[in-house]
């Protein structure tokens, strides 16, 4: 009885030292990867990363959620009639079904108005709180910001297609800025703002050729300043410093990694249950970490020479830990995708610029501006390719093949002059 007694006490003491001593080695570990991160220049405090509140840029979200009071108004089946009607104003074109577009805009004259509003601060405050972690809700204005630029779409599509070009492209200016008003960004609000600007570079694309030389410069100008990677860069290092946060602050932690986990199945609620015990979520941080920190170190580099380095952190990285970032392939390739589409974007508003100066197409895109930007798909330029009626430029998209324009594989802008 004694010897089993004694054999417990030491099993007892070898556990607690184990504890103790892996404990101080992932604390150590830790703390040794946040001061590479400080001395990189990063931000690993809340107080750093969370944005100073001006009367100014509480004063766009106010306005932003009076223009959201107004799109929520109305029973569900309502609400689901006019999401729908968006949805498909946003789709097509003015002259597919003018009545559409005449009811929207009619209709929501007043969410255009604040909105256009709202787009002439350049940053607004939704009060996003870091320093909740991972409890922090999400401002329902942010989602809302795509639903917003859809709305502005419609109203410049409508007016372009009325005549009334130039208002129309001060119109998609403003679409622009607003999807980018946002002052916070976490990964989240990354993918958001790439949502709504993919899609109003697509429409300026489609019209440009309309504008007057003063728009489409007023236009570039505002474009210019949109920059993707940074963004992302931003959003990584902010998901850090909440996630951390989150780890060594959040008492219901295991709870809320189950909350955040699909499907909730046994293996699942076991590992959550882990989560409890101090040396298995210090594990769970520094693996977090590690990985944050390689994802920031291959966003620096462009896409074409990053990928396959992509493709390894994302398959290393722990799939129960999803929860504190999104896909990272996904992630790195809406970025590159936004790049690309912002850099050809800029390249053929400059070359419709030009053909209004000059009375013809560029001969390439060399003669547009001295610092061409770089394919990230390919690290090469831009194609560039005159045409009977016009001129196309394209990039070779995300699988790094030039399928010579195809617009199902390549990025494409083509514009008829």
């Amino acid at each position: 009885m004694k010897k089993a007694i004694n054999i417990i006490v030491v099993i007892v003491i070898v556990l607690v030292a184990i504890y103790f001593i892996s404990n101080m080695s992932l604390n150590s570990q830790i703390n040794k990867l946040m001061k590479s991160l400080k001395q990189s220049g990063y931000a690993t405090t809340i107080s750093e990363i969370k944005p100073v509140s001006t009367q100014e840029n509480r004063k766009a979200a106010e306005i932003i959620a009076t223009a959201y009071q107004e799109i929520t108004k109305g029973n569900e089946d309502k609400q689901n009639v006019w999401n729908q009607n968006i949805r498909i104003a946003d789709s097509i074109n003015y002259t597919d079904n003018p009545q559409l577009f005449n009811q929207i805009n009619s209709e929501n004259k007043t969410v255009i108005d604040l909105l256009l509003e709202a787009a002439k601060y350049p940053q607004a405050d939704f009060g996003y709180k870091y320093q909740d972690g991972y409890n922090a809700e999400i401002p329902k204005l942010i989602p809302a910001l795509v639903k917003f630029c859809r709305i502005l779409r419609i109203y410049a599509k409508q007016l372009i297609a009325q005549g009334k070009t130039e208002q129309g492209f001060d119109v998609l200016k403003q679409t622009v800025r607003l999807a980018n008003i946002s002052q916070d960004n976490t990964v989240f609000f990354h993918l958001i703002k790439a949502v709504a600007l993919t899609s109003t570079f697509n429409l300026i694309q489609s019209s440009a050729e309309k504008a007057s030389i003063a728009s489409l410069e007023s236009l570039i100008t505002c474009i210019e300043k949109i920059d993707p990677r940074s963004s992302m860069m931003q959003g990584i290092q902010n998901e850090i410093i909440i996630g951390t946060n989150a780890f060594d602050n959040d008492k219901n932690f295991a709870h809320n990694v189950l909350n955040n986990l699909e499907p909730r199945t046994i293996p699942i609620r076991v590992y959550c249950s882990f989560l409890n015990f101090v040396p298995f979520k210090k594990y769970g941080e520094l693996k977090f970490i590690r990985t944050s920190k390689k994802s920031l170190e291959l966003t620096k580099k462009p896409y074409f020479e990053s990928k396959e380095k992509w493709i390894k952190l994302d398959k290393s990285f722990h799939k129960r830990l999803d929860m504190f970032s999104p896909n990272l392939m996904i992630l790195a390739q809406r970025t590159e995708n936004l790049e690309a589409r912002k850099n050809i974007t800029l390249l053929g508003l400059n070359a419709i610029i030009y053909k209004k100066k000059f009375g013809h197409l560029p001969n390439s895109l060399n003669d547009l501006m001295s610092n061409i930007p770089i394919d990230p798909y390919s690290g090469k330029q831009y194609i560039y390719k005159k045409l009977a009626d016009g001129f196309m430029i394209y990039g070779v998209g995300a699988d790094g093949k030039n399928d010579n324009g195809n617009s199902e594989t390549d990025i494409v802008w083509t514009v008829k002059i």
